[in-house]
């Protein structure tokens, strides 16, 4: 973005990153949260390539809430990337 000190960056779009540390305690509210906080930057913040981390999001799939179905409603949104981390393969 405009803030890097390389020419070549300083011609890509600038990247705001909105973390979510998975854990086996994760609920679907806290990551629609995080969803919902990259959706209301984007929307102000344009020409920003706004990112959702999904950190241990293995550590989610060991939740009795099961957190990581409301990932099927949130993916959809085609205006922000996520990734999501994991030490082990998901199903």
């Amino acid at each position: 973005g405009d803030a890097s000190e390389n020419d070549f960056l300083r011609a890509l779009p600038a990247v705001e990153v909105f973390s979510y540390q998975c854990s086996p305690l994760s609920t679907s509210s806290g990551i629609e949260q995080t969803f919902g906080a990259a959706l209301r930057y984007k929307r102000q913040a344009t020409g920003v390539c706004v990112v959702v981390l999904l950190d241990e999001v293995g550590l989610a799939e060991q939740s009795p809430h099961m957190p990581l179905k409301v990932l099927h409603k949130e993916l959809e949104h085609a205006n922000i990337a996520v990734v999501g981390i994991s030490n082990w393969s998901l199903d």
